[in-house]
């Protein structure tokens, strides 16, 4: 047990010990993104008790792609100053924490969208075009900036439970003929694009991390 409490690198950054947080949706923010002072106050405890790394829960990188009322939002500059407070909170208790980025896609609240056309048991959801995944990589690689700003330690792409970025990785869910669709290169470009924005804009010493499915939709 005692390498559990052993330091580590993760690339540049360097971490009291193997104790993660996984990022876990609180639904604490306001209707504009802001997280909320309980929101403060539980990353505060995490890293008092003496978690190394925390991941915050999903932030939504673009407004059309909240996934759900109570998310935190990263899709303006406006969100800075209160998610600082936040990595703050966690860094004057010797812990380091990473944003998970992340859009909605099918699972979005105002605008059901993703890799193609989708009926849902209540609801359909149109093919996003590729104008608006050029937008949706903008909008990853504006939020991992506005990331830094904020004193987050690294990024997490949210690649995982049916949101976006997996629902374009999943043969299931992807029935595109273009680029984007296909071949596993292929439902994979999205997601390499989203990589290489967020290296382009950040560099190559922050941490970049990728949570993804082991299934389709897990």
């Amino acid at each position: 047990m005692s390498v559990l409490f052993k330091p580590y690198s993760l690339g540049p950054l360097e971490i009291r010990n193997r104790f993660m947080r996984s990022a876990t949706t609180s639904y604490w923010s306001d209707e504009r993104g802001f997280v909320r002072d309980e929101n403060i106050r539980l990353y505060r405890r995490l890293a008092e008790g003496g978690v190394g790394l925390i991941v915050k829960g999903h932030l939504y990188v673009m407004d059309s792609g909240k996934a759900h009322e109570g998310m935190a939002g990263i899709s303006h500059d406006y969100h800075v100053p209160r998610l600082k407070e936040l990595t703050d909170a966690v860094h004057e208790h010797g812990g380091k924490i990473v944003t998970q980025l992340n859009h909605g896609g099918y699972n979005s609240i105002s605008e059901k969208a993703g890799p193609s056309y989708y009926r849902g048991e209540s609801w359909n959801a149109r093919a996003l075009s590729v104008e608006e995944l050029h937008e949706v990589v903008e909008a990853f690689g504006d939020a991992a900036e506005r990331s830094l700003e904020a004193g987050f330690d690294g990024i997490q792409i949210h690649g995982a439970h049916g949101y976006l970025i997996s629902q374009f990785l999943s043969k299931e869910a992807n029935k595109r003929e273009d680029d984007y669709g296909g071949s596993l290169e292929n439902r994979m470009r999205l997601l390499m694009e989203v990589y290489d924005e967020i290296r382009s804009r950040i560099g190559r010493d922050v941490p970049v991390l990728l949570t993804m499915n082991s299934a389709d939709f897990s």
